[in-house]
């Protein structure tokens, strides 16, 4: 995809932090935060360290589409790419408040009791203007994906970078890969679908770079004819 011109689209990226230096990120304004417990609540504080090397690779992938951005590096998740819901939802609570106009999740969670919490999250951040954008879990529920107000993503074989597959309302097929390291393959837990959302996620950067919609489905569409592509014999990913 070619270099979209404009003013930096702002963007969240939930995960397990960015590593700044990355070569993928060069010119790339990349700001690192970290949810932490207080007491029985939650705080941001600046601390931009990927512990795991996922959310890096999230960001190189969204990176790769050339549109201009600036990104936020909220870290949740630990080492083992696992992390609470309820610190989940208070991060996305607070890249919207933040100014976030599109907040990316390369993560699911199967567990029904943190659905409620991060529904409310989610309508908060669309209440501040963010676009969400999630890994779903094909036949299997995961949440924030599978929420209404959130544009699921799904790693779809044979998809390119730069490109979608339109799979029903607000739900999308995308490249499932990361870039690689040096010319390498990526490890096989930096592929799948959290890997799609970050493609989607990019996607929609672009469309934002030109004009943000207005409504949810205004955004699908977007993405369909700009974007959209037919794979006749297309696979999700598992």
């Amino acid at each position: 995809m070619a270099a979209v011109r404009g003013a930096a689209v702002k963007m969240a990226v939930i995960d397990s932090g960015i590593h700044p230096g990355h070569p993928h990120l060069r010119g790339v304004p990349v700001q690192g935060l970290a949810v932490v417990p207080d007491g029985d609540a939650y705080r941001l504080e600046p601390d931009g360290r990927d512990v795991h090397g996922h959310g890096t690779a999230v960001a190189a992938a969204i990176a790769r589409t050339g549109v201009a951005l600036q990104l936020w590096g909220i870290r949740v998740l630990d080492r083992q790419l696992r992390c609470d819901g309820a610190a989940l939802a208070f991060a996305i609570e607070q890249a919207a408040a933040r100014g976030a106009q599109v907040i990316n999740l390369s993560l699911a969670t199967a567990r029904p009791q943190s659905a409620p919490r991060l529904e409310r999250a989610v309508d908060r951040a669309r209440g501040c203007g963010a676009w969400l954008v999630a890994a779903q879990r094909p036949g299997q529920p995961g949440w924030p994906g599978d929420l209404p107000q959130v544009l699921g993503a799904v790693a779809v074989g044979g998809c390119p970078p730069g490109a979608c597959v339109p799979l029903g309302p607000r739900r999308f097929g995308a490249h499932g890969e990361a870039r690689p390291p040096g010319g390498r393959p990526a490890p096989g837990n930096l592929a799948g679908h959290s890997l799609a959302a970050a493609h989607l996620s990019a996607l929609v950067a672009a469309v934002l770079a030109q004009a943000a919609p207005a409504t949810l489905d205004g955004l699908a569409d977007r993405l369909t004819r700009r974007f959209g592509v037919d794979l006749p014999e297309r696979g999700e990913e598992g």
